[in-house]
């Protein structure tokens, strides 16, 4: 029977989510700050403001997609290694005499 471990987190995979949270929260915290200097009618608000959401979102969600692919190899690979240990014959020695 198959072991009911759960699967831990690789340090990759970790650092990526890490990433990805980052990114994301600095994108949408950027994006609010824009909408916050739209209705106040701010007269110069820094390039960078308006520009940052606009590559940070995308980028955020290409490593979601790049995140979920590791995930799943990384999970199949681990699933075909436990099959192949489940089934693997196990020889057993007949008692010298």
């Amino acid at each position: 029977m198959a072991k009911d471990t759960p699967t831990t987190i690789h340090r990759n995979e970790r650092v990526l989510a890490y990433m990805i949270v980052a990114i994301l929260a600095v994108s949408i915290l950027d994006l609010i700050v824009v909408l916050i200097l739209a209705s106040s009618n701010a007269k110069h608000v820094w390039p960078i403001i308006g520009v940052f959401p606009l590559l940070g979102l995308p980028i955020a969600m290409i490593l979601i997609l790049t995140l979920v692919i590791l995930s799943a190899r990384r999970r199949s690979s681990d699933a075909a290694a436990e099959a192949a240990a489940i089934n693997a014959p196990t020889t057993k020695k007949a008692p010298r005499s």
